[in-house]
């Protein structure tokens, strides 16, 4: 029974995280298809944006344990201390991530990219540093509702954002619709929109 319960808890954690992945994909697939310019920046700003993200998520990760536990302990004013702690926090974040976002070149030097490519992944890092303290603050509304046993609010909006992210990518990287064609700078967008999107949502 109880490995019955946490797979059942765990399922909808692995679905989600599973939707979040393919928003990667998708952009990869759609921007392959763009030009090989618009491919290459992607895959450089994917790799950079992923690894400020990563980090700063490991930060926010610790909220989980924390108000699981305020949670068996049905201390109820103590997990809203935690949350709304969570949400200061995952803003004081997103604003150091920004700027590093925000001003990619120090890490450009090192990579030593063609400059039409370097240009393009300027501009890609910068669209996504406008979605970076929405995907932190979803994750902070991520970790309370894993936390307090209600992890299919959280698979439900995700499967429903990586819809929203293939129509939106493919308007956006290929022009439809009256939008403009903009390449890797498109799925950028789409990710910022999804993720502002998911946070009201959240």
């Amino acid at each position: 029974m109880i490995a019955r319960g946490i797979l059942a808890q765990a399922r909808p954690i692995f679905v989600g995280q599973l939707a979040v992945m393919l928003y990667g994909v998708i952009d990869t697939v759609l921007t392959g298809h763009a030009s090989a310019t618009d491919l290459a920046a992607m895959g450089l700003g994917t790799g950079v944006y992923t690894t400020v993200f990563v980090t700063l998520l490991g930060v926010l990760n610790a909220l989980n344990p924390i108000i699981a536990q305020h949670h068996g302990g049905r201390r109820d004013v103590a997990i809203g201390v935690s949350y709304v702690q969570g949400l200061w926090l995952a803003w004081l974040l997103s604003a150091g991530g920004g700027l590093l976002l925000a001003f990619p070149e120090p890490w450009l030097a090192w990579i030593h990219a063609p400059a039409e490519v370097e240009a393009l992944v300027t501009r890609y890092l910068r669209v996504l540093s406008l979605g970076l303290p929405a995907s932190l603050l979803f994750r902070t509304i991520s970790a309370l509702n894993i936390a307090v046993a209600r992890p299919q609010v959280v698979m439900r909006m995700q499967v429903a954002g990586l819809a929203l992210k293939a129509l939106l990518s493919f308007l956006l990287i290929f022009g439809g619709l009256g939008l403009p064609r903009l390449g890797a700078v498109g799925g950028a967008l789409a990710s910022v929109v999804v993720f502002w999107v998911l946070l009201v949502a959240g």
